[in-house]
């Protein structure tokens, strides 16, 4: 178990992490961008391009799960706070809630780092891996198979779809 100077320190290397993730995915422009989103369905005319609305309503999803992933993040480090409060303020109970919430915090601040280097010009983009045995020995072509198979899991656990293609 962590004791409370370490939690401390945690939260500490946390918090300003929380406000750099809000600067990097650009949270106040997607706001006024889901905003804008908003009024424009909101329109009868809307509904006559099923192409755009459909567009838009994915702009939308997209934005939305963003915004929910960082107030989600938000809330988590509040929470990690709260309960540290608590805990110097000599509730001796609140230690272990407050290294699970600060644990909590880590693991989903970890996950929106990966989202955010994904964010950008080209995250809508498909990705195509392609793998080669090369010039590998004769277990070259097992160590191929085997690194497709961990990518069309990955992939599958993030809720992709995948397609494999063998090119000979």
């Amino acid at each position: 178990m962590l004791n409370l100077d370490e939690i401390q320190r945690r939260i500490g290397e946390l918090a300003p992490e929380v406000k750099d993730f809000g600067d990097a995915l650009g949270i106040a422009a997607k706001r006024r961008r889901l905003e804008e989103l908003e009024l424009r369905y909101s329109t009868p005319e809307f509904y006559n391009d099923t192409a755009a609305s459909t567009k838009v309503f994915s702009e939308m999803s997209g934005i939305k799960e963003q915004l929910e992933q960082y107030e989600a993040l938000q809330n988590l480090l509040a929470d990690a706070e709260t309960w540290m409060e608590l805990w110097e303020e000599g509730d001796e109970d609140a230690g272990p809630e407050c290294e699970a919430a600060v644990e909590q915090l880590a693991e989903t601040s970890s996950k929106l780092r990966l989202v955010t280097l994904l964010t950008g010009e080209y995250a809508a983009n498909k990705a195509i891996p392609t793998f080669h045995a090369g010039a590998g020995g004769h277990e070259a072509p097992d160590r191929v198979e085997m690194l497709s198979r961990r990518y069309k899991q990955y992939s599958a656990s993030q809720g992709n779809t995948s397609t494999v293609r063998e090119f000979l």
